[in-house]
């Protein structure tokens, strides 16, 4: 029972910090980043760009940051084939950090609140290794 709620804990908090983390990093992306325009060049499969026969697919476009510099951005929402192959070509706009234009997202990616459901998800697998440590502990 200890193995199993030290196990529960580090998962669950590790987890925990990382979404808060990353979804701090957005909302700072997002409100501190310098938004351009980008034309969608590419896309990859979506899971896996192993995956030739699936028909969801990641955007991959080209913008040019303040320096003059061409830099690319990848989707982190998928779009279906068809809409994937119209989008081809097209400018959507792309926000970027001035200082590390290299962390970009797309506009319509972003989050404008916190996954509810992995933090109430993470905080359950956290308490319940805090349960089972403390059952272990006292029940000897």
């Amino acid at each position: 029972m200890l193995i199993i709620g030290i196990i529960l804990l580090i998962y669950g908090a590790g987890r925990l910090l990382v979404l808060i983390h990353d979804w701090r990093q957005d909302c700072s992306l997002f409100r501190d980043g310098v938004r351009t325009m980008g034309r969608v060049s590419d896309r990859a499969t979506y899971p896996s760009q192993n995956e030739p026969q699936t028909s969801q697919y990641l955007l991959i476009a080209e913008f040019i940051d303040g320096k003059g510099y061409t830099n690319f951005v990848k989707s982190r929402r998928h779009v279906c084939g068809s809409r994937s192959r119209e989008l081809m070509g097209t400018e959507l706009e792309v926000v970027y950090l001035e200082e590390n234009p290299e962390r970009a997202r797309f506009a319509f990616d972003q989050e404008k609140h916190i996954s509810w459901c992995g933090v109430i998800f993470y905080s359950l697998a956290a308490i319940a290794g805090i349960l089972f440590i403390m059952s272990s502990i006292f029940t000897g």
